[in-house]
């Protein structure tokens, strides 16, 4: 059942962000094409490889089409976690298709659908952005892009297992952030489903929790509990069990919600 929640909520964002990527990779193979042939001279990649900077030999439509180019990338990015929230809020307020309706699901096996659903866009959209990024800097700064891309291979290349823990704790923490997320929602349309009032207790909800999560992890960072270092990450054994009590919490939370005071 879970497996076909996850589906369906992957071929709901799918169905709304399919213009969304092939609109994004059309405007920004044209603001590579442009910047790439009218505007770039050689001055700029010398400058960029002998001091990092180059303010002087750049005329302005090159920095302003750069900008262009990084603030969509980055909104790219930032995409699933707009368009997570606002489809979670919608679903709770009763917007959700005919076809979600009659799924006989309990609300957490919903929950984690939702949860994996953006998790997955958040990785499709990140990847596209990262290399939409890569590929800009490839074409126009290529000795240095060259020589940057070949250090941090090389660094990763040394140890592929610390490589895959930093890369489930980084999506383990955004699962966490979207969890407690959508747990505020939650409380917010237990309450009420008018707009004007829910935002609040949502809005207050998050600055709570997070506060009192944050407080709750700097006491456990006291606690000598076989603290390790992912890199330039330090975490303690103590506060990642806490943080796991938190996300469970959060689903068991929603869940709860769902269950009776939403949907019943």
């Amino acid at each position: 059942m879970i497996g076909k929640l996850i589906y369906f909520e992957i071929m709901k964002k799918w169905r709304s962000a399919k213009y969304l990527l092939l609109g994004y990779l059309g405007i920004q193979a044209l603001n590579l094409l442009i910047t790439r042939i009218f505007l770039w001279n050689n001055k700029i990649g010398d400058a960029f490889i002998h001091s990092g900077t180059a303010p002087n030999n750049a005329g302005l439509p090159f920095i302003l089409t750069t900008i262009l180019f990084f603030i969509l990338a980055i909104f790219l990015g930032a995409f699933p976690f707009i368009e997570g929230i606002y489809r979670f809020e919608r679903d709770l307020s009763g917007r959700q298709s005919y076809l979600e309706l009659m799924i006989p699901a309990v609300s957490w096996k919903k929950v984690l659908a939702k949860l994996a659903a953006t998790l997955s866009s958040l990785i499709v959209c990140g990847t596209v952005s990262l290399f939409s990024m890569f590929m800009y800097v490839m074409a126009n700064f290529n000795a240095q892009a060259i020589e940057f891309i070949g250090d941090i291979i090389e660094a990763l290349s040394h140890d592929w297992f610390k490589v895959i823990l930093v890369v489930l704790y980084m999506l383990f923490s955004c699962a966490a952030s979207f969890m407690i997320i959508f747990f505020c929602i939650t409380i917010a349309k237990s309450f009420t489903h008018k707009n004007r009032i829910a935002v609040p207790i949502g809005i207050a909800a998050f600055l709570i929790i997070t506060g009192c999560t944050a407080a709750l992890g700097i006491q456990l960072d006291k606690i000598p509990l076989m603290k390790f270092s992912l890199w330039e990450i330090e975490t303690s054994l103590s506060r990642t069990l806490a943080d796991i009590i938190v996300f469970l919490a959060a689903i068991a939370g929603t869940n709860w919600l769902m269950e009776k005071r939403i949907e019943h």
